[in-house]
């Protein structure tokens, strides 16, 4: 009998093993509040897991520059639409919509659109 509650034990750790895998969005970026639009030129990009990153500056209507970071999805959800490593280049302009964060400047992203290749990651 204790083997196999043992065993039980053991099995629904594996079961339950995924669940953490995914972490919420809610202590870095506000859910609740409206959605903001991003446009700059490509600093860098991360295709990386658990979530891709684009790093872009943002020129503001001062001719200051602002870094952002934008947060997008998985690197394996991105790849089954087509995008690839090489889908964004630094230098290329692309326009970031989503959910600002609660410190700084960054955008957890319901939608990127590369300006130079119409490649879009979102809602369109």
């Amino acid at each position: 009998m204790k083997i196999l509650s043992l065993s039980m034990s053991v099995a629904l750790l594996f079961i339950q093993a995924p669940a953490f895998g995914h972490h919420s969005s809610i202590p870095w970026y506000d859910l609740q509040a409206d959605q903001i639009t991003v446009t700059g030129v490509v600093k860098e990009f991360q295709f990386v897991n658990p979530h891709v990153y684009v790093i872009i500056d943002v020129t503001n209507a001062d001719g200051t520059v602002e870094e952002w970071k934008i947060e997008s999805t998985s690197r394996n959800r991105l790849i089954r639409i087509g995008w690839t490593e090489d889908s964004v280049k630094v230098g290329q302009t692309i326009t970031a919509t989503g959910f600002p964060a609660w410190n700084g400047n960054g955008v957890d992203s319901e939608e990127i659109v590369v300006e130079d290749t119409g490649l879009v990651w979102g809602r369109r």
